[in-house]
């Protein structure tokens, strides 16, 4: 809980200067872009949250990293979570700031699980439907995931609609499961 704490308020402080600067696309980008470097780089994220390792070396390391592929904010944004050793929230950091971002701009991220590849026709009348529903610009992520044989998952923000065969066949097996226990089985 206190990780939530921590992110929410250097997070919401990098967002106001962002849009105090006037530079929140800017800025936004460079965060996830970051972050991306550092996903697809586990060991030097690892060495930047590492408690023993020095400060200065862990500054070096985002210097080296990132001076002039960044703005000279986020450079120093990360600077400072490391000398407030709140480096390793970066990646709860990130998820609220883009939560704010997405906030200002109404915007919201849904993500689209289906059994099967949709057409993109498909994908878009759903997104659409998103849109109508939340009243929101919906940014739409696609999986495909065939363990739920048919039908669609949709997650948008703490909700989750689904509308998946196997989700169905579970909650038919619990209704069975039940009766029987209360012994109203089928007789043959």
């Amino acid at each position: 809980m206190i990780g939530n704490v921590v992110a929410r308020r250097y997070a919401q402080a990098f967002f106001e200067l962002a849009q105090e600067k006037n530079r929140l696309d800017e800025i936004h980008g460079e965060l996830n872009q970051v972050w991306q470097i550092f996903k697809d780089n586990p060991e030097f994220f690892q060495f930047y949250v590492h408690p023993l390792n020095l400060p200065q070396n862990k500054k070096d390391l985002i210097e080296k990293a990132f001076a002039g592929k960044v703005s000279s904010e986020t450079l120093n944004f990360l600077r400072l979570l490391v000398d407030k050793r709140r480096e390793k929230f970066l990646p709860e950091i990130v998820e609220v700031f883009n939560e704010l971002t997405n906030e200002a701009k109404n915007k919201v991220e849904a993500e689209l699980v289906a059994a099967t590849e949709l057409r993109p026709d498909v994908v878009e009348e759903i997104r659409k439907r998103l849109a109508e529903a939340t009243g929101k610009t919906v940014v739409l992520r696609t999986q495909v995931d065939p363990a739920l044989i048919g039908g669609v998952k949709v997650k948008i923000g703490d909700k989750v609609i689904d509308g998946s065969i196997a989700t169905r066949l579970q909650k038919l097996k619990a209704t069975i499961l039940q009766n029987n226990a209360k012994g109203i089985g089928v007789k043959s």
